[in-house]
């Protein structure tokens, strides 16, 4: 029995059957995914790999995503539920599977418990680099960079940490590469399920990356601005750095009071960064070159 659905309302999903499902634990945060297309579960469960956890791993409704396809006869649109709620909905399995990552990437981040602030993060040896930024900042493409000249794997979307000692904690997600930031860094185009008009999941070893180990503590906070022609790399005032930590946190409103303490501890500690640069690859050069290993 398939039960029509006029857009934006809650559906009742209580009568499909699904044809696959996984569960992934994301920063401790149990999250399913339903489909009634089962490659999309597979193609999860090849991305979400180190996050894979047991069926019976009790998940809250909210944090229930389901998958459905159109009623037979009509063009195929993939329909985006989150509970009975739909999110969106796409013809391209592609764009189904990126809008199911960064859902579930949401709904971990926001569940997250401590101090996690939007950044990307690489390490070496231990000393963890965050890149604190906005969204389509380039985090990403500078992360992928960095692992590109040998900087450990992090995660291309949060910072992490613990907010008495500041331990980061990784968060190695598949990096979320553009077909322009493939182009930037001198990678060969997506190869499906992705295509040149969605942006690419990606896995820190198909770079020929590791994922770093901890215990990590943050040693440079590196403030990164694009579209300069030379690479350049100078220090900022540890008051700028606190002031970025904070900006890009996602939950400071939980421990307002802890997160104040740990970004004025993170930026004393950690040396800050202006990073100026076109080309990713030689930023990522610079980085290597110029920060304490």
């Amino acid at each position: 029995m398939r039960i029509r659905q006029k857009r934006g309302r809650i559906r009742d999903l209580d009568a499909f059957t699904w044809a696959a499902s996984g569960t992934y634990r994301l920063l401790g945060v149990p999250v399913r995914v339903r489909s009634e297309k089962a490659s999309i579960i597979e193609t999860l469960d090849e991305l979400l790999a180190r996050f894979k956890t047991s069926a019976e791993t009790r998940v809250r409704p909210s944090r229930v995503l389901s998958v459905t396809i159109n009623e037979e006869g009509r063009p195929e649109m993939l329909g985006l539920y989150r509970d009975s709620r739909r999110i969106a909905g796409t013809p391209q399995e592609a764009v189904a599977v990126s809008q199911l990552l960064a859902e579930a990437n949401r709904l971990a981040v926001e569940a997250y418990p401590l101090f996690a602030a939007h950044s990307g993060v690489v390490a070496s040896e231990g000393r963890a680099v965050a890149f604190p930024a906005a969204t389509e900042a380039g985090k990403s493409t500078v992360v992928a960079a960095c692992v590109l000249q040998g900087f450990g794997y992090v995660s291309d979307e949060a910072l992490c940490a613990d907010l008495e000692e500041g331990v980061i904690e990784p968060y190695p997600k598949p990096l979320g590469l553009s077909p322009e930031s493939l182009a930037l860094l001198g990678l060969p185009p997506a190869s499906p399920p992705w295509d040149q008009t969605t942006e690419s999941a990606v896995l820190v070893e198909s770079l020929g990356g590791r994922v770093a180990e901890g215990p990590l503590g943050l040693s440079d906070v590196v403030l990164a601005e694009f579209g300069h022609e030379e690479a350049t790399l100078d220090r900022v005032a540890p008051s700028e750095v606190m002031a970025i930590l904070l900006k890009m946190s996602f939950n400071n409103y939980k421990h307002p009071e802890a997160s104040f303490r740990l970004a004025a501890r993170l930026a004393a500690r950690a040396c800050g960064w202006r990073l100026r640069y076109g080309n990713p690859i030689e930023a990522a050069v610079l980085l290597r070159r110029r920060l304490p290993t």
